[in-house]
Protein backbone atom coordinates (compact mmCIF):
# COMPACT_ATOMS: atom_id res chain seq x y z
CA UNK A 1 0.00 0.00 0.00
CA UNK A 2 1.02 3.16 -0.79
CA UNK A 3 0.28 7.04 0.17
CA UNK A 4 0.95 9.31 -2.37
CA UNK A 5 0.81 13.34 -2.09
CA UNK A 6 0.28 15.34 -5.86
CA UNK A 7 1.70 12.55 -6.90
CA UNK A 8 4.81 12.13 -4.74
CA UNK A 9 5.36 8.84 -2.34
CA UNK A 10 4.55 10.08 1.23
CA UNK A 11 4.00 6.97 3.27
CA UNK A 12 4.40 2.99 2.32
CA UNK A 13 2.98 -0.09 3.88
CA UNK A 14 4.49 -3.50 2.79
CA UNK A 15 2.78 -7.02 3.87
CA UNK A 16 2.90 -10.48 2.57
CA UNK A 17 -0.06 -12.59 2.82
CA UNK A 18 0.95 -16.20 4.63
CA UNK A 19 -2.38 -17.32 3.69
CA UNK A 20 -4.95 -18.68 4.49
CA UNK A 21 -5.06 -16.75 7.39
CA UNK A 22 -2.23 -14.52 8.19
CA UNK A 23 -0.72 -10.94 7.00
CA UNK A 24 2.69 -10.12 8.13
CA UNK A 25 3.68 -6.88 7.97
CA UNK A 26 7.08 -6.26 7.00
CA UNK A 27 7.25 -2.24 6.92
CA UNK A 28 5.86 0.57 7.34
CA UNK A 29 7.95 3.86 6.68
CA UNK A 30 6.82 7.08 6.18
CA UNK A 31 9.03 10.70 4.23
CA UNK A 32 11.08 11.88 5.94
CA UNK A 33 14.03 13.37 4.16
CA UNK A 34 15.45 14.88 7.27
CA UNK A 35 17.10 11.29 8.13
CA UNK A 36 20.46 11.08 8.40
CA UNK A 37 22.01 8.62 6.02
CA UNK A 38 25.20 6.60 6.14
CA UNK A 39 25.13 6.25 2.53
CA UNK A 40 26.88 8.69 0.07
CA UNK A 41 24.53 7.92 -2.80
CA UNK A 42 21.73 8.49 -0.55
CA UNK A 43 22.71 11.47 0.77
CA UNK A 44 22.87 13.14 -2.96
CA UNK A 45 19.87 11.85 -4.28
CA UNK A 46 17.79 13.40 -1.59
CA UNK A 47 15.22 15.94 -3.45
CA UNK A 48 16.09 19.65 -3.07
CA UNK A 49 13.28 20.79 -1.50
CA UNK A 50 13.23 18.78 1.82
CA UNK A 51 9.96 17.19 3.41
CA UNK A 52 8.68 15.38 6.82
CA UNK A 53 5.32 13.95 6.26
CA UNK A 54 5.95 11.86 10.16
CA UNK A 55 3.66 12.81 13.44
CA UNK A 56 0.90 13.37 10.71
CA UNK A 57 -1.35 10.11 11.13
CA UNK A 58 -0.13 8.78 7.74
CA UNK A 59 1.20 5.51 9.50
CA UNK A 60 -2.26 5.39 11.20
CA UNK A 61 -4.13 5.29 8.16
CA UNK A 62 -1.43 2.83 6.45
CA UNK A 63 -2.26 0.47 9.19
CA UNK A 64 -6.10 0.79 9.35
CA UNK A 65 -6.04 -0.01 5.48
CA UNK A 66 -4.08 -3.08 6.13
CA UNK A 67 -6.92 -3.79 8.96
CA UNK A 68 -9.53 -3.09 6.38
CA UNK A 69 -7.90 -5.52 3.76
CA UNK A 70 -7.21 -8.10 6.34
CA UNK A 71 -10.76 -8.03 7.27
CA UNK A 72 -12.18 -8.37 3.36
CA UNK A 73 -9.97 -11.43 2.92
CA UNK A 74 -10.78 -12.87 5.74
CA UNK A 75 -7.72 -12.89 7.18
CA UNK A 76 -7.69 -14.45 10.86
CA UNK A 77 -4.22 -11.88 11.63
CA UNK A 78 -1.94 -9.73 11.60
CA UNK A 79 1.33 -9.80 12.83
CA UNK A 80 4.43 -8.42 12.38
CA UNK A 81 8.35 -8.49 13.84
CA UNK A 82 9.59 -5.25 15.46
CA UNK A 83 13.82 -4.96 15.21
CA UNK A 84 15.95 -2.44 16.32
CA UNK A 85 16.50 -0.28 13.99
CA UNK A 86 12.51 0.43 14.07
CA UNK A 87 11.93 1.67 17.46
CA UNK A 88 15.80 3.38 17.17
CA UNK A 89 13.95 5.92 14.47
CA UNK A 90 10.54 5.26 16.21
CA UNK A 91 10.88 5.04 20.09
CA UNK A 92 7.21 4.55 20.47
CA UNK A 93 6.58 1.75 17.94
CA UNK A 94 5.19 -1.00 20.30
CA UNK A 95 3.17 1.41 21.97
CA UNK A 96 1.48 2.61 18.63
CA UNK A 97 0.60 -0.99 17.12
CA UNK A 98 -1.00 -1.40 20.74
CA UNK A 99 -3.10 1.64 20.52
CA UNK A 100 -4.38 -0.38 17.07
CA UNK A 101 -5.09 -3.17 19.05
CA UNK A 102 -2.28 -5.12 18.43
CA UNK A 103 -0.81 -6.94 21.19
CA UNK A 104 2.89 -8.11 22.10
CA UNK A 105 3.56 -12.46 21.38
CA UNK A 106 6.12 -14.49 21.89
CA UNK A 107 6.66 -15.80 18.03
CA UNK A 108 4.68 -16.05 15.18
CA UNK A 109 5.13 -18.22 11.77
CA UNK A 110 8.30 -16.63 9.45
CA UNK A 111 9.06 -14.23 12.36
CA UNK A 112 12.02 -12.43 12.03
CA UNK A 113 14.54 -13.97 14.35
CA UNK A 114 16.79 -10.72 15.36
CA UNK A 115 13.16 -9.04 16.13
CA UNK A 116 13.01 -7.60 19.62
CA UNK A 117 9.34 -7.47 20.01
CA UNK A 118 6.39 -9.56 18.17
CA UNK A 119 2.99 -7.56 17.56
CA UNK A 120 -0.26 -9.44 16.18
CA UNK A 121 -3.74 -8.04 15.78
CA UNK A 122 -6.94 -10.74 16.51
CA UNK A 123 -8.96 -9.89 13.87
CA UNK A 124 -11.80 -11.40 14.92
CA UNK A 125 -11.68 -9.39 18.22
CA UNK A 126 -12.76 -5.80 15.94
Amino acid sequence: MELRRKGEWVGKLEADFNFPDLMVIEDIEIRNDFQSTDSFMASIMQPKEKRCYRGQGLGTVLLKLAIGTGKKKNLKRICGSIVRKDVDRTPDLIEFYERHGFKKISSYPSCLADAIAYICLDLSSI
